[in-house]
């Protein structure tokens, strides 16, 4: 890849500089990491010594939403399969998940001060109207061009660390959203995932008490008619979280190695 973003290829475009404001003034620009198909990426840092990598998507990309509902459904997946090695029952519900992250400026800055910001520099699209480009600077690192793919897709340069923490209330624990799925209550290992799905919301309507089997047969039923891309996969991921024999249900480590949520990650993982 370029260094420098070419304005006559298809890929996505932001006009941006080192020193520009995003957000009504929140997040100054310190330089910019990386372009790629969809998106470019921005180093930015706040009056709160906050640093946030921050990707700025193309209009196409941002319409799709399905590669962030893999992430986020990858990433509780990862701490749902650590609570099952501790043998602990989880009550999961997309309401009670909270994540929150704190910055380290200083790690941030050493590394930053080897690579001071390039100026943009004007580059004349296939238009004729000269556009101002700016040189990505990816976060210095000892791999070179020879270096394996594989150690370059697991390499991870931490600019925030994140936690997990559920929130509970007199009203979160009463309410009947957060009834017990029936694996939990017979001590079982395998979780549920019937509360987030691909909506985050709940898989059954309240008519469902009547005859709960017969309305997740229909719903099943019809997985294929409501998809349009990713068909067997994403039914097959469907299928895995909502088996009606608790037998077959599958655990978080069983859902992230089905190759669904592998195949949105951005970082080169592939299943």
């Amino acid at each position: 890849m370029s260094r420098l973003q070419q304005l006559d290829s298809p890929l996505g475009y932001f006009s941006a500089q080192p020193g520009q404001t995003l957000k009504d003034g929140t997040w100054p620009i310190t330089c910019k990491l990386g372009w790629g198909p969809q998106s470019s990426t921005w180093l930015v840092i706040d009056k709160n010594d906050q640093h946030r990598a921050l990707k700025i998507l193309t209009a196409a990309a941002a319409a799709d939403r399905t590669p962030k509902t893999k992430n986020v459904i990858g990433d509780i997946s990862n701490r749902l399969a650590d609570i099952a090695t501790q043998n602990i029952i989880d009550g999961v519900t997309p309401d009670n998940f909270l994540f929150f992250s704190f910055q380290w400026g200083d790690d941030v800055r050493k590394a930053l001060a080897k690579v001071p910001a390039d100026k943009p520099v004007k580059i004349q699209g296939s238009d004729g109207v000269p556009y101002p480009t700016v040189r990505l600077q990816p976060i210095p690192n000892h791999y070179t061009s020879e270096s394996k793919a594989n150690d370059i897709a697991y390499t991870i340069f931490s600019l925030a660390k994140l936690t997990h923490a559920r929130q509970t209330t007199a009203t979160t624990l009463d309410t009947p959203k957060n009834i017990q799925p029936p694996e939990a209550l017979t001590g079982g290992k395998n979780l549920t995932y019937t509360s987030l799905l691909l909506t985050g919301k709940p898989l059954f309507a309240e008519s469902y008490v009547a005859s709960p089997v017969k309305v997740a047969q229909e719903t099943l039923g019809k997985v294929e008619s409501l998809l349009t891309e990713n068909l067997a996969s994403t039914a097959k991921f469907l299928r895995m979280c909502l088996s009606i024999n608790i037998a077959n249900m599958a655990t978080a480590l069983e859902v992230l190695e089905g190759g669904w949520i592998m195949s949105g990650c951005a970082c080169g993982w592939r299943g």
